[in-house]
């Protein structure tokens, strides 16, 4: 037992008289700035462990005395005034902090008391039921106020283009990176109000519009060169606005519109080889202007007219067979003034507006040629309505709440809706512009319904509401 002894004496002997101490199955000596140094790959070092009660008995507790406590979990120090966890913070007294669980020993123990309740707003999915406005756009770059302007999604960006007060100028706007970029003004389109667009899948094709004088030119725009190219006129439609356009996947169909005089002619557009095709007459719905128009898939859906008098009358154009099918009259809705439509991958959903104290909405099947009613929610005229894939969103106007931005989400596999919490500082509007970019509306522009117009925007996001917990240190 001596000779075992001697040795490990001799060992602790040396290292204290150097001042350092290292615990090392392998001898290595310690690190100069260590006076312990302990090196191991399989094992741990222990502190003394205690509970919380023990721990605040310590005697006069050293500046930097550290323990484990095992009530509370956490290694905890003193900091020459009082005990404080590793890793918290020296929250001062009145000061607030936030915990997901409505019962929480740690920071009782830390001298926190429950105050309250509220929610962290967190990314979800098309499919999540909640949404929220979780941010605004720049105004940096933006394109200047503006209404009844046009906006399409890339993929990549919004791109807005013309409006009211008349501007042949747009801008594309990132999400990503929250900037904007000015759309070149060199041979633009002089239809800079009342026109239609659409996107092809790499460009952005502009035609028609004006007031009071009317054109039937329009331009190609590629967001990548920054380039407008005017379009043939040869075989267009007739000069009009108020007119409707829609997109194939290979042409473009214009149909419709016109003022004092609407038509009810139009014309396919092939941007691969600049050319038109007028469409036949035969059948087709009667002469109209602001009436709505959504591609199928197969068919261009024509319904309503928001001229005086209007009508509730629609047809639905067949591009392969040149034909016109009349929509059902029984049970579609009353006619409109300035109807909106979506389509949803299986039905059309039109926003009809008799007047600005009279909104429904009806669903139209043109497979079984029938229209159903939707649940009724509120009059919000002069909103925007777009899908998500899932749900519809109808964003601003002006009705019973017309002083902040009022949105409801209609979700027709219930045929319910749901309420949207405002944006205070996103104030109510009409002849706005919404997209939707795959995983979140981006709302621009438009015109408070007292005048005035702006160019703010906001973004509304898929948003899951997380319960969070307010404590408040004693």
């Amino acid at each position: 037992m001596k000779n075992l002894l001697f040795p490990f004496l001799f060992t602790v002997f040396a290292t204290t008289f150097q001042a350092q101490v290292s615990i090392s199955p392998t001898n290595t000596q310690p690190a100069a700035s260590a006076m312990l140094d302990v090196q191991s790959t399989n094992k741990g070092m222990l502190v003394p462990r205690m509970t919380t009660a023990q721990r605040t008995a310590i005697p006069n507790p050293a500046k930097g005395l550290m323990v484990f406590d095992n009530t509370t979990n956490s290694f905890w120090f003193h900091n020459g005034t009082a005990w404080a966890a590793v890793g918290g913070s020296d929250v001062p007294s009145s000061g607030i902090v936030l915990s997901e669980t409505m019962v929480n020993q740690n920071l009782t123990n830390a001298g926190f008391s429950l105050l309250g309740k509220t929610q962290m707003v967190l990314t979800g999915t098309s499919n999540s039921n909640n949404f929220a406005w979780t941010g605004e756009t720049s105004l940096v770059g933006a394109p200047s106020p503006r209404q009844g302007h046009s906006a399409i999604w890339t993929g990549t960006e919004m791109i807005v283009w013309g409006g009211f007060p008349a501007t042949n100028t747009g801008g594309k706007y990132n999400p990503s990176t929250d900037t904007w970029t000015s759309t070149s003004t060199t041979n633009t389109p002089v239809g800079i109000s009342g026109h239609t667009t659409i996107w092809t899948g790499t460009e952005m094709i502009v035609w028609g519009g004006g007031y009071p004088s009317q054109t039937n030119t329009g331009a190609k725009y590629n967001p990548t060169s920054n380039i407008w190219t005017a379009i043939s006129t040869v075989n267009a439609p007739s000069a009009r606005n108020g007119h409707t356009a829609v997109w194939t996947g290979t042409e473009m169909i214009v149909w419709g519109g016109g003022f004092p005089n609407p038509t009810n002619t139009g014309a396919k557009y092939n941007p691969t080889t600049d050319t038109w095709t007028q469409i036949s007459v035969t059948n087709a719905p009667s002469a109209r202007r602001s009436h709505v128009s959504v591609w199928t898939g197969t068919e261009m859906i024509i319904w309503g007219d928001g001229g005086n008098p209007g009508t509730n009358t629609g047809g639905r154009y067949n591009p392969i067979n040149d034909t016109w099918t009349e929509t059902n009259l029984s049970g579609a809705p009353s006619p409109p003034s300035e109807p909106q439509a979506i389509w949803t991958g299986t039905e059309m959903i039109v926003r009809s507006n008799p007047n600005p104290d009279n909104e429904y909405y009806k669903r139209y099947n043109p497979i079984s040629n029938q229209w159903f009613d939707v649940t009724y929610f509120g009059n919000f005229y002069g909103a925007t309505i777009s899908w998500t894939g899932n749900q519809m969103i109808v964003g601003g106007g002006f009705g019973t709440y017309y002083e902040i931005m009022e949105t409801q989400i209609y979700f027709p596999a219930t045929d319910s809706w749901s309420r949207v919490s405002s944006s205070n500082n996103f104030l109510s509007r009409t002849y706005h512009s919404s997209v939707w970019t795959g995983n979140s509306l981006i709302v621009w522009g438009g015109g408070y319904p007292t005048g005035g117009a702006f160019n703010d925007g906001n973004i509304l996001s898929p948003a899951e509401l997380k319960p969070l917990y307010l404590f408040i240190k004693n």
